[in-house]
């Protein structure tokens, strides 16, 4: 089976699983992650190089698709200044440990994003993704957004 193409879609208001503050290294306040699909032009164009470089590493596991497995995980990560990926987790699990260790492999293989723009005036840049699988037998696997 081929690696299906992720979408990412921003997680539903509520949710529990993000809106966290991170911590700086300099033990400042980092603020609320920014949605991987944001509309805002102050980041659409960064995450949009940030989530083809998640693409390119995403390797969808056999097993998930012959099993037909579906599920929504949420991951958050912090991205540093030179593009160092500096910490990731998953803060909802979908529930079936292959997607969500699938989804972490992605994110933790594309170590080295870009780095962060010096318009975005930011030292650290934390980023959430809402990974949402739905496999159906017959058909190609696909991730499509939360609905």
């Amino acid at each position: 089976m081929s690696p299906p193409a992720p979408t990412f879609s921003s997680p539903i208001k509520g949710s529990g699983g993000s809106g966290s503050y991170y911590q700086g290294s300099q033990g400042g306040v980092v603020g609320q992650p920014v949605p991987l699909d944001t509309p805002d032009p102050n980041y659409r164009d960064y995450m949009q190089k940030v989530r083809q470089r998640i693409y390119s590493n995403w390797r969808f596991p056999n097993e998930a698709g012959n099993r037909e497995i579906s599920g929504r995980l949420v991951i958050e990560f912090l991205i540093g200044k030179d593009g160092q990926l500096l910490k990731a987790e998953i803060v909802e699990p979908s529930g079936e440990h292959l997607l969500d260790i699938s989804a972490m492999r992605a994110v933790k293989l594309s170590d080295r994003y870009p780095p962060l723009p010096d318009a975005m005036r930011r030292d650290v840049l934390p980023v959430v993704a809402v990974f949402t699988v739905k496999l159906r037998a017959g058909q190609s696997s696909t991730f499509q957004p939360f609905q």
